[in-house]
């Protein structure tokens, strides 16, 4: 089972709506998006508050501010970690 959240209301509706138009160069990522939510796995995607998920969100800011194509990290980097610590603590 794979969950897919996200705050971004746009992208929410792209790939959860049955019909979409669009001109752009996002059509071929929407399109592959849709193509893949539909193999053979359960995958739901639901629309959060930011708030909801500060490590995410952090990620992809700092994500943002990076020009590389692909960037891996063995352990998440101080802020991230402190984050990541609060979110657990509240959740529990």
């Amino acid at each position: 089972m794979v969950v897919c959240e996200t705050d971004y209301l746009d992208a929410y509706l792209l790939v959860t709506q049955e019909k979409f138009t669009m001109s752009h160069g996002l059509a071929d990522i929407v399109a592959k998006i849709k193509e893949v939510l539909m193999w053979n796995w359960t995958v739901s995607v639901t629309l959060i508050q930011r708030t909801a998920n500060r490590a995410a969100d952090h990620m992809a800011k700092n994500s943002a501010r990076h020009q590389h194509a692909y960037t891996e990290w063995f352990q998440p980097w101080t802020r991230l970690q402190s984050i990541i610590l609060e979110e657990t603590s509240i959740s529990s």
